[in-house]
This record gives structure tokens, sequence and C-alpha cells, in this order.
């Protein structure tokens, strides 16, 4: 009896290689024939607005899922034009671009998106802030996707932003040169790896910047910056328009101009003024 059930085992064994086997060369025969499994993932019905944004064109489950795994952690995306943008406060009316398509050569960034003053460019880092550890996932997160950000060659950022956020121009391996606004405060971690920037002029008063703000750009070699078109100065005690035209030389009314000063003789300690930057 223990005889019979040793040759029963090698017997199951080998029929089940067999059943292995045949459906092996079945997948390979489909294949030969041009009849590919189809895998079933309807990108519409899971992305659904995303999907109309991409305008259904082809791309890799890995690389939409990969790109929108993270954009799903934030808040509701819209879409206007060429834009897909997040608001950051309904109440200031403020939003930061996430993402553009169909842009090439040079490239003009938005002051305004639907009525929403644009305040950044990238990730919305007030909600990024919240988990820095999410900052070095290995999700891709360039404004311009990577079938389009080597069309790029040139950008102009509008007054009103603040931040360019997380690889916000990464691998834009054809951007020469960037123009920057006097309200920008923060260039995040990797901006502009890849790109071939050579020369950045930077505004005064930026509140983060450090060696990462400029990693990965093997190119750059000279960074500056520009003097302000005005100062912000507080009144103390003492202080008179002539005297802050001697320090300064601007001429008085144009700093009673510019800060609707009435009267040039009456300032009050402590009141902020404006004072344009003589040539």
């Amino acid at each position: 009896m223990k005889g019979k059930r040793r040759h029963i085992l090698p017997v199951c064994l080998m029929i089940l290689f067999c059943l292995i086997g045949w459906a092996g060369a079945g997948r390979i025969h489909a294949q030969a024939a041009g009849e590919e499994e189809s895998e079933e993932y309807d990108f519409e019905e899971t992305f659904g607005d995303i999907y109309v944004y991409f305008e259904g064109r082809p791309k890799t489950l890995e690389e939409e899922d990969s790109y929108w795994r993270m954009r799903r952690n934030h808040g509701p995306c819209r879409v206007e034009g060429n834009y897909m943008y997040e608001v950051v406060s309904s109440e200031e009316k403020t939003a930061v671009i996430l993402h553009a398509r169909g842009l090439e050569g040079d490239v003009e960034f938005p002051q305004e998106i639907d009525g929403y003053q644009v305040i950044g460019l990238g990730d919305n880092m007030e909600e990024m802030l919240k988990d820095y550890d999410s900052f070095f996932t290995g999700n891709y997160r360039s404004v311009f996707l990577p079938s389009e950000a080597g069309k790029i060659t040139g950008l102009t950022i509008p007054e009103g932003v603040e931040y360019i956020s997380l690889y916000a121009f990464w691998g834009c391996q054809n951007l020469t040169w960037v123009e920057l606004p006097d309200s920008l405060e923060a260039i995040w971690w990797g901006a502009f790896t890849g790109s071939k920037i050579r020369e950045m002029e930077l505004p005064e008063g930026m509140e983060h910047l450090d060696e990462n703000s400029f990693s990965g750009m093997d190119e750059l070699r000279e960074v500056t910056f520009r003097e302000p078109d005005e100062i912000l100065y507080t009144v103390q005690k003492g202080d008179t328009l002539w005297k802050l035209y001697r320090e300064y030389g601007c001429p008085v009314e144009e700093i009673a101009e510019r800060n609707g000063i009435r009267d040039i003789n009456l300032i009050l300690i402590g009141q902020e003024l404006w004072i344009p930057v003589a040539e």
C-alpha cells in the first residue's frame, strides 16, 4: 500500500506541470498571433475630470498613477485653459498652478487664473509643509509632464507669485532662462533640476533659499540679487521727509506722492513709508 502512494505522488506532480506548461504555451501563442491580453482599466472612469484634462492621450498606467497618487492627497483640482490649479484660499482668492499642458518655447504664466491670484507654481506648499516627509516621495511633481518639459526654453514668473515649489520645473532640460518677480519669497528643493540655466537674478528679501534651491542645476554659474525699486521704512523719532531725502536721495514730493501724504511736514513715529530707490 505504501509503495502505491509513492507512485501516485510523482504522477500528480507530472500532471500539474503539464497543465501549467499548456497554459503558458497558450498565452505565448495568443501573443504571437497579436491577441495580447487586455488590462481591465478605465482611465476615464477612474480619473474623471483629470482624464478629460489630459484629453484622453495614451499614457502608461504606471506614469498616470504615480503622478496622480500625490494629487489625490490635496484639495480638488480645477482646470482653466492650459492650466490645472488648486484654490489655496477662497476668502483671499488665491491659487497655485499645479500643472500646465500644451505649452512650448518661452512661457509666461498668468498672474490670475479664473479670478484667483496665482501665488505659487507646483505643489501647494501650505499643504506640503504639514507633512514634510512627503516632500521626498518618488512621485513626479513637475508642472510639465515628461513629454512636454523638454519643449520649454524660458519662463516668466508673474508678480504676485510667492514661491516655486519642490521640483516644479524638473526635467526642463532645454530651459535656459527664467525671469523672477519681486514678490518671490521662496525657491524650494530642486525647483529647476536638469535645466540649462547659467545665470539667475533673484529679488531681495527671499525667505527660503539655500543650496538645495539650486540642486540639479549643473550649468548654473552665477547667482545675483537685484536692487529693489523701493524700500519699506519705519519712521523713527526725529525723522522728517527732508531727512529721508538726504539719506536716500528721493525727492520729498515723490515720497509724499508714493505714500499718499498730503502734509509733507507731518509724518508719525511708527508710520511705514515706501521710499523709491534713487537711480
